[in-house]
């Protein structure tokens, strides 16, 4: 998910009183310019950290274990 330099930079904007779960500022920006994951799936970890920011399922995102997942922006 990456673009020339020529394009404007589009960030995502969270919306009022929330935040972006970890990991998940790189695919945020990427959607808010109309981009997908190639294999247009991304795991999602309640429970416990990811490994990585990208899995066998795709791109990885989580809700860390002491935050409460109704704070974040799920957008």
């Amino acid at each position: 998910m990456t673009m020339p330099d020529t394009a404007p930079h589009v960030s995502w904007r969270c919306s009022p009183g929330r935040r972006l779960p970890a990991y998940a500022r790189d695919l945020a920006d990427a959607r808010a310019r109309d981009l997908v994951p190639a294999q247009r799936q991304v795991a999602v970890y309640l429970d416990r950290w990811p490994v990585g920011r990208v899995t066998v399922l795709g791109p990885a995102i989580c809700c860390p274990p002491d935050f409460h997942p109704g704070r974040l922006d799920w957008r």
